[in-house]
């Protein structure tokens, strides 16, 4: 395993103890998704500090809404991936690391950056172009415009989906299954633009996946649903072992 190895557990020590090892080990296995973590966990606890005044014009100023994205869209895709929505959201950052940590094994550091920005920026575009069009069509009244927006779920809910590929088969269809199931219940209670946003994120996460799935077949592909969440590769099948007949050598004759 990458990283640190855990000390050997010694009588009464405490669980904060252990779970700081368990970290230490993970932080060093998976630098991505830890690194990834922290800066959310750090960013969303500063706006805390500075007050909700402040908070909110952070929101404002990063959210992925139409006067944004016209203003300065570079600058508001990559920042609107570092806020979290709301205070609260940082009980789910525990969730964003264990996904970006297995894409981070299976598909490496860098190919994971780009796919969480594909489903993260394919899915503010079609949100984006979605509100212009009902906009256009009076089917949204013109708050939507300033509307907040900001967060890493569609990033993560395209990571998920790209993870499809590597599901063992006899786990696939329930992977899909959980994930679409995951996007639809999140839409329900979000609604409006953003709940579109997931559903198109997951879908773009599909599409990569089966691109992937189609043009890849690495030796390395998980066979178990355990394999593949944490990355610890299957014992080989055990091979009894059988004496080996040697046929006796016949003499060298040769001619002199």
């Amino acid at each position: 395993m990458p990283g640190a190895q855990l000390r050997a557990r010694r009588p009464g020590e405490g669980w904060p103890r252990r779970a700081g090892d368990y970290l230490y080990v993970w932080a060093h296995a998976h630098p991505l998704a830890f690194g990834y973590c922290l800066l959310l966990a750090l960013i969303d606890l500063a706006m805390i500090a500075a007050g909700p005044k402040v908070s909110n014009e952070i929101i404002d100023a990063t959210s992925t809404n139409l006067y944004n994205l016209h203003r300065d869209p570079l600058a508001v895709m990559v920042a609107s991936a570092f806020v979290l929505p709301s205070h609260a959201g940082i009980v789910g950052i525990p969730l964003v690391g264990a996904v970006v940590g297995v894409a981070e094994r299976w598909l490496g550091s860098a190919a994971t950056v780009v796919t969480f920005f594909i489903g993260h920026v394919g899915a503010t575009l079609v949100v984006a172009n979605g509100l212009i069009v009902a906009l256009r069509a009076g089917a949204v009244t013109r708050s939507e415009v300033h509307a907040n927006d900001v967060g890493m779920s569609y990033g993560l809910f395209c990571v998920a989906g790209m993870l499809t590929w590597m599901m063992p088969p006899r786990w696939r269809w329930w992977w899909v299954a959980g994930l679409a199931a995951t996007a639809g219940v999140t839409t329900l209670f979000v609604g409006g633009p953003t709940g579109v946003g997931h559903v198109t994120a997951t879908l773009i996460g599909f599409a990569l996946s089966v691109l992937v799935a189609a043009g890849r077949r690495l030796p390395g592909r998980p066979s178990s649903l355990r394999a593949a969440l944490t990355g610890i590769a299957d014992a080989p099948p055990a091979v009894a072992a059988h004496p080996v007949a040697v046929a006796p050598s016949e003499p060298d004759v040769r001619a002199h």
